[in-house]
């Protein structure tokens, strides 16, 4: 249905036009869709959406990065960050894929996840984003004891030793993931299928794609981004 329309629905043209009467009205908003902008971190060279669909929406969150406060999204049902940067490679947003309460695999995804909820929180004057409390769920073991016990996964200021949710800690975070042997990313690859099964190991090729994903939503600085930590030395 949106093969070859470059604005289904005039869906971009409401998004500027509501992005530029807040930046008009100095407001600050939230984005939340359940799509979400960027590359799938489990699949190489895939985005969730059109890939024009998402240079344009990237374009469009970078012209407008001083009003959108975060971004909020769904789809993939597993625990992501992302940073939007900018065309220099600055980080100017933050972004957000939350857990599912549901869990799914497929052929892309082989890993399944246990359930998950969250809490956010911020401030109320300026809408900055200050820390995730995530909750989960063990399935196997409410399975088998046939009731449910949600429990405190992780608050994600405490866990990575961050100061807060806003962009640059995100992307000094993400750089830290890329190191070699980092701990914080064997915790992040942990988190990312909501402590489900923590013998899971993550390849090079698969921290590759995590970190890409993580630091690259446009399809310059992303296709970039895999020849320096992977396809250079493996293809």
């Amino acid at each position: 249905m949106t093969l070859n329309k470059s604005d289904p629905a005039n869906q971009f043209e409401w998004l500027e036009n509501t992005l530029n009467t807040s930046q008009q009205n100095k407001e600050k908003v939230y984005i939340i869709a359940h799509i979400p902008v960027g590359y799938l971190p489990f699949s190489q060279n895939t985005t969730a959406m059109r890939e024009h669909y998402n240079e344009k929406l990237i374009n469009i969150f970078r012209k407008y990065s001083n009003v959108i406060a975060g971004q909020f999204y769904g789809h993939t049902h597993k625990d992501s960050i992302m940073v939007v940067s900018d065309a220099k490679g600055s980080p100017i947003n933050s972004a957000f894929v939350a857990p599912a309460v549901t869990p799914v695999k497929g052929t892309l995804q082989k890993q399944t996840n246990n359930p998950g909820i969250r809490l956010f929180q911020y401030d109320p004057h300026d809408y900055k984003l200050l820390d995730i409390l995530q909750y989960y769920l063990n399935l196997t073991d409410a399975n088998l004891k046939g009731e449910s016990n949600w429990k405190l996964e992780y608050i994600l200021t405490k866990t990575y030793n961050i100061e807060d949710l806003q962009p640059s800690s995100l992307y000094e975070l993400a750089k830290e993931f890329a190191t070699p042997d980092s701990e914080k990313f064997v915790k992040y690859y942990n988190y990312y299928y909501v402590s489900y099964n923590s013998s899971v190991i993550c390849s090079e090729k698969c921290k590759a794609f995590q970190i890409c994903a993580i630091m690259n939503l446009d399809q310059n600085s992303y296709v970039a981004c895999l020849k320096h930590y992977y396809i250079k030395s493996n293809l």
